[in-house]
């Protein structure tokens, strides 16, 4: 494995920093703005600037993950399994294991691939329950019985009940199963020395955005939106069309009639037309996504929680939405966040119907 001519020092427990401009077949690189720290199991510690590229996905409910491309050295397989954290001018951004090293290679680069604390989640099998009572309370005591996390569960404004509820699977498939049971999310806090986690209802947990925009753009998809159902169907049997129609008459108002027609001759009675046009009125409604991304100068975003998204004002109006994964990436001196957000549990037509209602109260005199 060839040296990248790279100047540090390592062994026992002494730090080393290095990182100056890259020599090497792509070019000369600038020194990250962000820096990786490397602890080895046996205790060697690096820090180092030197990365040629990096991209650190942030998940709520799952693993987050690392990639790094640096300059192979010698000696970098002694952190194979080792503790690694991304920091940016001395604020952790993330943190986890080192799961995957070059090996001797002739390569220029070489990637560092790190899975966060959630890894462990995703290892070995559980069996859980019978559970009664609130499923918040089932939730946590799975965190704390069978997982390592540190675990803050915040108490839903109308809990969900459970009645004898067992479940299995690896820590990571409980956990999901009991949060969508509980409409609650977790997400890792990458931030903190841990591992710990918060568990919460997303909705009831709005935090100020922590970033500075860059650029952003979102789009409003009503494409397959319906708001108003009518279901004909067959002959009845004392004659005439089966008929039925589902509205939602607040959507109506605030945006106009949206209509869907549905043709269905196995339909042959009233009931029956009603039943399928009050199931497709629920489909028909969910069928409008507002769905953006800011980049950002870096910072922390921890998905899964809503913020106030100032990059998306209306009409004078901030909305609340829901951030669904945050990226950390830098590749030759660039540094950003970029924040994905995607509502399709509440629609684009409601939040703009909710905007505009701000808006209102907003410029009334």
């Amino acid at each position: 494995m060839p040296n990248s001519d790279l100047t540090f020092t390592y062994g026992g427990t002494r730090p080393a920093t290095y990182g100056r401009t890259l020599p090497g077949a792509y070019g000369p690189f600038p020194t990250a703005q962000y820096r990786l720290r490397l602890t080895a199991p046996n205790g060697r510690r690096i820090f180092t600037t030197a990365l040629i590229s990096i991209e650190a996905t942030l998940e709520h409910s799952a693993v987050s993950t690392l990639t790094a491309e640096v300059p192979p050295f010698d000696g970098l397989s002694d952190f194979l399994l080792g503790d690694a954290v991304l920091e940016f001018r001395g604020e952790r951004l993330f943190g986890g294991t080192i799961v995957i090293l070059p090996g001797p290679t002739t390569a220029e680069t070489g990637t560092v691939d790190i899975h966060g604390p959630a890894r462990t989640l995703t290892r070995g099998a559980i069996s859980v329950g019978p559970f009664g009572g609130d499923a918040y309370e089932a939730i946590a005591s799975v965190w704390g019985d069978y997982t390592p996390f540190d675990a803050t569960v915040i108490t839903p404004n109308s809990p969900t009940s459970l009645s004898d509820f067992s479940t299995e699977g690896t820590p990571m498939e409980v956990l999901r199963e009991l949060h969508d049971l509980a409409g609650m999310r977790f997400t890792v806090q990458h931030q903190q020395q841990g591992p710990r986690v918060e568990s919460y209802v997303p909705s009831e947990n709005t935090k100020p955005a922590p970033w500075t925009g860059l650029t952003w753009d979102s789009d409003l998809d009503a494409t397959e939106y319906g708001n108003a159902v009518e279901v004909y169907g067959g002959t009845k049997s004392g004659g005439g069309r089966a008929f039925a129609r589902a509205e939602d008459t607040a959507e109506i108002d605030d945006v106009g009639e949206e209509p869907i027609r549905i043709d269905d001759s196995s339909l042959t009675t009233d009931a029956d037309c009603q039943a399928r046009a009050d199931a497709a009125l629920a489909d028909y409604l969910g069928n409008d996504e507002l769905s953006g991304r800011v980049d950002a100068t870096p910072a922390v975003v921890l998905p899964g929680y809503h913020y106030d998204i100032p990059e998306f004002e209306m009409d004078g109006a901030v909305p609340t939405l829901p951030v669904e994964q945050t990226t950390l990436t830098e590749s030759q001196g660039d540094a950003r966040t970029t924040v994905s957000i995607n509502d399709s549990g509440r629609g684009a037509v409601d939040i703009l119907a909710a905007l505009q209602r701000q808006a209102a109260r907003l410029n009334q005199p």
